[in-house]
């Protein structure tokens, strides 16, 4: 499971029923730029939407490739 910041991290781990598999990461852990937090962007007006949406799919690029579906 991919979370976006430390609370969302805090909140699942502690959600997870005991003897759970489930692997919960930062999304940003797959920032090539390094940028392992996912802010929201409701408060950073246009240019927050505009950093997101690059983080995000920097993240979702390199998730891909982590997956196997990497560009070609």
């Amino acid at each position: 499971m991919l979370v976006m910041d430390h609370s969302n991290l805090s909140d699942v781990n502690r959600s997870k029923p005991a003897g759970s598999k489930t692997i919960v990461k930062l999304f940003g852990e797959f920032d090539p730029m390094g940028d392992t937090i996912i802010s929201d962007p409701y408060y950073g007006g246009i240019d927050g939407f505009e950093k997101n949406f690059r983080q995000v799919e920097r993240c979702s690029e390199a998730f891909l490739a982590f997956l196997g579906f990497g560009k070609q």
